[in-house]
């Protein structure tokens, strides 16, 4: 009997073990593109790579934040600056960026992506501020790179990589815009009317060449005529009657053997 009771004694031990065990310990699986920050009573312990922990939470007091350290975009719409020469212009911007030092992005920073938000408007407003409407849109691409380059270092010590940074989209007020298309439709007008009249042109100078050349040969314009005669001859049979000046005449003489009188 006794025995029995040891045995039930021990059995209830390993129960209320697992039990407990269960309770106070919890699985945490971190995945690859994740890091983990690992706490006891509130302070911090290590970095926690890929793979599965336990945390004894009531016990040790362990707790552990998750960090996701994939590429983001950030959007940001609607930013009214003024350009250099004071239009007021609607910009939003993109950026790539992802966190490539958890602990200094949780621990130096209340909100990371606020601040990267933040950081991200003032640099824009302040490049934008120093270019002009026309240049706003010549050099998007550069104002981009300059965009990247000014965020980057601010961030990096924050535990923040920016990859990419740019200009989305530019929105000008209403009245702007008209006068913009206005322009451009001026503008295909002019190249229009420039093609045209280059091309009269091209055509004046052809026949002011072919008049200089009848003028110099006069007989290239009898043979011209003798020409559409002949073609117009083909077409039916038909008499046609013109004149013939006499030095075109002597000059067929001379170049068409007379026929051979019939036997």
């Amino acid at each position: 009997m006794e025995g029995l009771l040891r045995l039930l004694f021990v059995v209830l031990v390993i129960v209320m073990a697992v039990v407990l065990g269960r309770w106070a310990a919890s699985n945490v699986t971190i995945i690859e593109y994740q890091r983990g920050l690992l706490y006891r009573r509130g302070r911090f312990i290590r970095l926690l790579d890929p793979g599965r922990y336990v945390i004894w939470k009531p016990v040790l007091h362990q707790s552990v934040t998750i960090v996701d350290m994939r590429q983001r975009a950030m959007v940001i719409t609607g930013q009214d600056i003024l350009t250099k020469d004071q239009v007021n212009v609607k910009l939003s911007l993109v950026a790539q960026y992802r966190i490539v030092d958890p602990v200094a992005a949780l621990h130096k920073l209340d909100n990371f992506t606020e601040f990267l938000h933040q950081e991200l408007q003032l640099a824009l407003r302040a490049i934008v501020a120093a270019y002009g409407i026309d240049q706003l849109f010549e050099t998007k691409s550069e104002i981009s790179n300059q965009l990247t380059e000014l965020v980057r270092p601010k961030v990096r010590e924050f535990g923040i990589e920016i990859v990419q940074a740019g200009i989305r989209d530019v929105i000008l007020p209403g009245e702007l815009r008209n006068i913009m298309a206005k322009a451009v439709e001026a503008e295909k007008a002019a190249k229009a009317a420039m093609i045209t009249a280059r091309e009269e042109l091209a055509t004046a100078r052809t026949q002011a060449n072919t008049a200089r050349l009848i003028q110099e040969n006069p007989l290239i314009l009898r043979l011209k005529e003798l020409q559409a005669v002949a073609e117009a001859a083909k077409k039916g049979n038909s008499t046609i009657i013109f004149s013939a000046p006499a030095d075109l005449v002597d000059l067929l003489r001379t170049r068409v053997p007379p026929a051979k009188p019939q036997e």
